[in-house]
């Protein structure tokens, strides 16, 4: 009887000794990968990647929008949010000592404008003034514009927007309209930062395409 009782016993203890062990195995394995289960991380690949995919420090090419119809090479130096009723980016470098800014949007299809020029104009090179922009955010018609450089720029859309410098932080808010050139591929832009004079800037439409991103080693 007793013999068979320090049997029993000594089976318990094995039992219990492998089912703590059992415990202590299982519990070390989910603090290494977190859940138990090893998560690998996507790996981009990098001789397709988009405008979409560039980050600080890549080199974006674009085909033939360069001085002398050379392409234009840019390393990125930041990469900007925007926010408004939709979310979308920018990327900005220095090309031959000026500032390119390449904003893209993606709903469904990938849209790419490119401010590949700085200009100094005023409202009043466009024809128009600030009650016309007044006039153009109350009513939203598109039916509204201006003639420009033997262009018309046909009124697009105007709403505040959230500017967050490389994508942090709170952000600013300014104002800002967008005119589209009928049967072109330009879009002339004006802002209003609080306590600042109107800005105006012209981008042009880039196909997805022409633009080649090459990730920094």
């Amino acid at each position: 009887m007793l013999l068979a009782m320090s049997t029993m016993s000594w089976l318990f203890l094995i039992g219990f000794l492998l089912v703590i062990g059992y415990l202590i195995f299982n519990l070390a394995t989910k603090k290494k990968s977190g859940t138990g289960t090893t998560v690998q991380a996507p790996v981009p690949d990098l001789s397709n990647m988009t405008i979409e995919d560039a980050r600080i420090g890549d080199t974006v090419s674009i085909e033939a929008r360069g001085d002398d119809f050379e392409d234009l090479d840019f390393t990125v130096d930041r990469r900007n949010k925007y926010q408004s009723r939709s979310t979308w980016y920018e990327v900005t470098g220095l090309y031959r000592g000026r500032r390119v800014y390449v904003e893209f949007y993606n709903d469904d299809e990938l849209e790419v404008y490119a401010t590949l020029q700085s200009c100094d104009l005023t409202l009043a090179d466009l024809g128009i003034s600030e009650e016309d922009l007044i006039r153009m955010d109350e009513n939203q018609s598109r039916s509204e514009g201006f003639e420009f450089e033997g262009a018309s720029f046909r009124y697009e859309d105007s709403c505040e927007i959230g500017y967050f410098q490389d994508s942090r932080g709170e952000g600013e808010g300014y104002y800002n309209w967008d005119f589209v050139e009928k049967g072109g591929d330009r879009l002339i832009f004006i802002e209003k930062w609080e306590d600042e004079p109107f800005e105006i800037g012209i981008s042009v439409k880039v196909p997805p395409r022409d633009i080649t991103v090459y990730r920094a080693s």
